[in-house]
């Protein structure tokens, strides 16, 4: 029988003594002959249990040991003061550490008032002292040993997913667990001075005595509770059997084509599938980009440390590809293709649709429509603090559907969890509760922007949308291109170029008929031709001798109402009782209920009912949201008012996507000119706010921009002289500025250093076409007072300067205050020689050439500027000599970044030069 020996180290200050562990013997078979079968050597014991059972043996009992022998060496250390070792754990924590009551109430009870070293703790325990308790002397360790630390705490989980695997070498694992426990042993042992050689040596042979083990028949009994003691541990359970029921149902979800009725059978469209279709991700605080397979890896500043938050709020418009962007990383986790760093290590992955949560409680969620048959094996007491102690990964989609019920659910899910990942998706508008979420737990969180296309992205996902309609590579590419020029010669909305949804749409739409690209100028036009089309093949499909119009389209208004009933109720999947009630009403009308459901509707499996049932749900939230304003508006022209429809509910705040589609209905009926009082009754029941641009602009655009409903929000809903607008809004307040009649007195455009101006989709072009809009309006004569704050320009090196922006000012725009960059110009033709009401310059030069223009419009505006900061941000290897000086008797600033200690002659004469004085 091997046993652990007694090791004394002894150092001038303190002997060490070291639990003695006498290791059970550990009986196992290691090699069997290739023509023997495990059955037949022990009955009912698997070739993978017995292989397996060495592996989680030397990871929970030899990694377990060494992580006590380390754990007892640093809290005995000197480092620690606590006495030796010999102080009780709740007297260090209360006296040393000052931790609180419910600090202390969160450790382990059985090892507050006992000799810690004379105990035996778990992996997950010594960990806990490692981090929480010992922080000081854990951060001495060298990063290699926190490495190793931390991967050990890891491995005793994941070696559970290895379990059956037919790639398991058991040799080369336990060679590697080696490895790491002795840099663990040496990396501790170097920080506190202490020389862990015995122990090395004893875990070193008690690795091999394992590897090696030989099966014995006559010990089958105690083989027997070696194979059950992992199959009995909680982790290891929950582990194998969660994960094979997660993937088993992550598996069935598939990317839908939700325009399955508008294409042939026979196209490859029927298996539309595009791989990531969603749209650029940018960090929202800094507006900078990442790459998807950094998602779950990306870092945050966090008070002092740099670190990946616990959660990530995910923003995006309706049709972005929230949802896609949820199924793609369940699909990287179950099939393994590593393609997002950080997934790998979570052991399991919960799926939370919003939409379909039943539950109050996440107990009651998991046990219920999660993982049902898992939690089977455990009692429900147990099943929340075992996940606790596995890498979990919860991705909540849809938090914008949330209602009490859902709400509840996240609210646990980050109470509980909120330490470990979490990844939240949601509309825009309703970012801020999101935050307020996670801070109402204390979670670290990152606010991430599901972003639209840019222009090359566009044609990119042009190009998949067409080779799953066409599945030919010729005839796709000479689609795309045609689609392309018609896109550029119709006047389609660009937002609706921007995401994965309406794009798609659009495709359809077009390949059904070129010239429908015309009349899509709205949201309300666009869905309008879906509808139309899908009508149209459903009619053909139910009578084509005799099309049924009026039955398909009272059944669409049917569908309207009990979208309108859900929203209201706060809820979004169809229930059994609608259902009845939708088939009924095809059964009315004749038209076949199987027909007419599947046109509009999408079908499920209904994984958590005992029969078998399907679940028919809407395409999205947006459908809804359509067919509801459609229904509503039917009322409006059968005689009910719309302060009728207002008293409907309490809060429209929650609705603006329903009255922006109101609004389209209504105007695409002809009677919104005849409701306009009531319409703004309702809109203001939304409290959209005067500074919300979009809003308003996306009213105007539904209103088919009429004239007396532009007039009434530039008057009465907007600011009236002085806007204010920033990267979110401009677009929107530069298009009310095009189109509409408002008169301003001054109008402020301020993007913050995070944002460049030139990627900010449709600024530069809508800015460049207001002096066409404006004429006659707006003129030297008349002109608006602008005030552009451009920080990016100004803080950094961007690969182009203000210059196009100012040169787009003339001749509607006086500039008065300007924040930004400028280049090298023509002589004679500076962009900032003829802005004579200019007050306040701050500008970044990035080249002597560009300060010489910069010099030069000087020359002709110096008397009303009052003061000028400019930041020179070019080489040293210039002569400083040689640089234009600036004839300013003003306030001036000179900012001269990247200057070391060795530059600093050269400093002294560029300051000299270009200020003529120190300043």
């Amino acid at each position: 029988m091997d046993a652990w020996t007694l090791v004394v180290e002894e150092t001038p200050h303190l002997a060490i003594v070291f639990l003695t562990l006498m290791m059970i013997p550990f009986i196992i078979i290691t090699m069997m002959s290739a023509n023997v079968q495990s059955s037949k050597i022990l009955k009912g014991i698997s070739e993978e249990d017995l292989i397996f059972s060495k592996l989680y043996k030397c990871v929970h009992q030899i990694g377990q040991k060494t992580m006590v022998d380390v754990v007892l060496a640093m809290y005995s250390s000197p480092l620690a003061t606590s006495e030796g070792g010999t102080m009780l754990l709740r007297n260090y924590l209360e006296n040393i550490l000052h931790w609180s009551e419910q600090q202390i109430e969160k450790m382990e009870e059985r090892f507050l008032d006992v000799n810690l070293m004379t105990q035996e703790f778990d992996i997950s325990f010594a960990f806990r002292m490692i981090n929480e308790v010992l922080p000081d002397i854990f951060s001495h360790l060298s990063d290699d040993c926190k490495d190793k630390i931390n991967y050990l705490r890891i491995l005793r989980n994941k070696i559970s997913h290895k379990y059956g695997s037919a790639n398991l070498d058991i040799r080369n694992e336990i060679d590697d667990l080696k490895l790491v426990l002795q840099n663990i042993y040496e990396g501790v042992g170097q920080a506190l001075g202490i020389d862990f050689a015995n122990n090395i040596a004893a875990m070193q042979k008690s690795l091999l005595d394992i590897c090696n083990a030989k099966f014995r028949r006559d010990d089958r009994k105690r083989y027997l509770e070696d194979i059950q003691e992992f199959k009995k541990n909680k982790k290891h359970k929950m582990i194998v059997y969660g994960c094979k029921e997660l993937v088993t149902h992550y598996q069935r979800f598939r990317v839908l084509n939700p325009c399955i009725w508008l294409t042939d059978p026979t196209l490859s469209v029927q298996k539309y599938n595009i791989d990531k279709i969603f749209t650029p991700l940018k960090i929202e605080d800094c507006d900078k980009e990442i790459d998807m397979a950094n998602l779950l890896t990306e870092k945050k500043q966090i008070g002092d440390e740099l670190k990946v938050p616990n959660a990530l709020l995910l923003l995006g418009q309706a049709g972005c590809g929230k949802t896609s962007l949820c199924h793609y990383i369940l699909r990287d986790w179950y099939r393994q293709d590593e393609k997002l760093a950080g997934l790998k290590r979570f052991d399991l992955v919960f799926l939370v649709e919003i939409r379909t949560v039943k539950s109050k409680c996440l107990e009651d969620y998991l046990t219920q429509q999660r993982i049902k048959e898992t939690c089977k094996e455990f009692e429900a007491c147990d099943i929340i603090p075992v996940l606790k102690e596995l890498d979990v990964l919860f991705i909540i989609d849809g938090f914008d559907e949330a209602n009490k019920t859902s709400k509840k659910l996240v609210d646990d899910i980050f109470k509980e969890f909120g330490n470990q990942r979490i990844l939240l998706t949601t509309r825009n508008e309703y970012h801020h509760d999101a935050i307020l979420v996670s801070r109402k737990h204390f979670v670290d969180y990152l606010v991430v922007d599901i972003c639209g296309f840019d222009d090359v992205r566009f044609e990119e996902f042009t190009e998949k949308v067409f080779k799953a309609v066409t599945g030919n590579e010729n005839e796709c590419q000479n689609m795309v291109g045609e689609f392309m020029k018609h896109v550029k010669e119709c006047e389609v909305p660009r937002e609706y170029l921007r995401l994965p949804l309406t794009l798609a749409l659009l495709i359809y739409l077009w390949n059904d008929n070129h010239d429908i690209l015309n009349s899509v100028t709205s949201a309300t036009s666009l869905y309008s031709e879906l509808f139309r089309l899908c009508q149209k093949k459903l009619e053909e499909r139910l009578c084509p001798i005799k099309p049924k119009s009026r039955e398909v389209k009272e059944l669409l208004l049917y569908l309207g109402e009990q979208a309108w009933f859900l929203l209201k109720s706060e809820y979004i999947c169809i229930n059994n009782e609608i259902v009845t009630k939708i088939k009924k009403k095809c059964q009315n009308e004749d038209v076949d209920e199987i027909q007419f459901m599947s046109a509009f509707l999408v079908c499920e499996y209904d994984e958590d009912a005992d029969t078998n049932e399907y679940l028919y749900n809407f395409l999205h939230k947006t459908q809804m949201e359509y067919l509801a304003a459609g229904y509503l508006v039917n009322l409006v022209k059968k005689g009910k008012s719309l302060d009728d429809i207002k008293r409907e509910v309490s809060d429209w705040q929650r609705y603006h996507e329903i009255l922006i589609f109101l609004t389209g209905h209504l105007a695409k009926e002809e009677i919104l000119q005849y409701n306009l009082q009531s319409t703004f009754k309702i809109l203001d029941e939304a409290h959209p706010g005067s500074g919300n641009y979009n809003f308003w602009w996306k009213i105007f655009v539904e209103a088919c921009r009429l004239e007396s409903v532009g007039n009434i929000i530039v008057e009465y809903k907007l600011l009236t002289k002085h806007w204010q607008l920033d990267h979110q809004h401009v677009v929107s307040g530069l298009k009310f500025l095009n189109f509409t009649r408002v008169q301003l007195k001054s109008l402020k455009i301020e993007m913050p250093n995070s944002v460049n101006p030139y990627e900010v989709p449709d600024f530069f072009d809508t800015f460049t076409k207001t002096r066409w809009k404006l004429r006659g309006r707006h003129d030297k004569r008349n002109p608006i007072l602008v005030e552009l704050h451009f920080w990016c320009h100004n803080e950094y090196n961007c690969e182009k300067p203000s210059d196009d922006f100012l040169h787009a000012l003339y001749p509607w725009g006086h500039l008065i205050n300007f924040t930004g960059s400028l280049g090298k110009q023509e002589m004679d033709k500076e962009v900032l020689s003829y802005c004579f009401n200019l007050k306040t310059i701050r500008v970044r030069v990035n080249t002597p050439n560009a300060l010489v223009s910069l010099t030069n419009s000087l020359l002709r505006i110096y008397k009303t500027v009052r003061q000028l900061r400019i930041t020179l941000a070019f080489s040293t290897d210039c002569d400083p000599t040689t640089l234009a000086p600036v004839e300013f008797k003003g306030n001036l600033e000179l900012t001269i970044p990247g200057i070391g200690d060795r530059h600093l002659t050269w400093l002294e004469a560029a300051i000299k030069q270009v200020g003529g004085r120190y300043v």
